[in-house]
């Protein structure tokens, strides 16, 4: 996934005065009781701080408490954010979140963020690693950069990872078939 920096450097005007700092880690307490793309402001505003104005590469601690998932958007909007500081700023991510929903979606079960509840070395590797590619039960995820767009080989290997996903669950040919082509569709757009 290309540019997930934008999400702070186009959001510059959101940064709050002060960052908390406990047991030498930048420390976010979550106010809200719900995880929405609204509640994800006060968590750009302090990263955006620490990134503008603390040079020390000390740990990242989320402490979201217990949230609603009130929409799959803002979760995966966290991810990517912790994606980016894990991956492109090299900053340890603990996340220490519980979570109820009430959408559809099984995918928070199998979240890369449940690796970063404890901040061993390995377990971030394991996050960027299921962020970018991941099957586990009826969720399927596959992260894809624009050098992997255009490797056609590539291309065909996910149509055939799609379609062999959907037969796990008795989709029926024909279905598979239309599904394969719009999501192959979308990742060439």
């Amino acid at each position: 996934m290309d540019n997930l920096g934008l999400l702070f450097s186009e959001n510059r005007y959101l940064s709050t005065s002060n960052v908390s700092i406990r047991d030498r880690s930048y420390y976010y307490k979550n106010d809200s009781h719900r995880l929405t793309i609204d509640s994800l402001a006060p968590l750009i505003r302090f990263v955006n701080c620490i990134l503008t104005r603390y040079p020390l590469k000390l740990p990242i601690i989320f402490d979201m408490g217990h949230v609603l998932l009130t929409d799959k958007l803002a979760y995966i909007v966290f991810e990517c954010m912790c994606q980016y500081l894990i991956e492109d700023r090299a900053y340890k991510v603990i996340v220490n979140m519980t979570a109820d929903h009430h959408i559809h979606t099984d995918g928070i079960h199998s979240s890369p963020l449940l690796l970063l509840g404890n901040p061993v070395k390995k377990n971030l590797d394991k996050y960027t690693q299921s962020f970018k590619s991941e099957i586990y039960h009826n969720h399927y995820r596959k992260v894809l950069d624009r050098d992997m767009l255009s490797n056609r080989v590539l291309q065909c290997q996910i149509m055939d990872d799609i379609a062999n996903f959907q037969k796990l669950y008795c989709v029926e040919a024909d279905c598979r078939e239309k599904i394969t082509e719009v999501i192959v569709e979308l990742m060439g757009n």
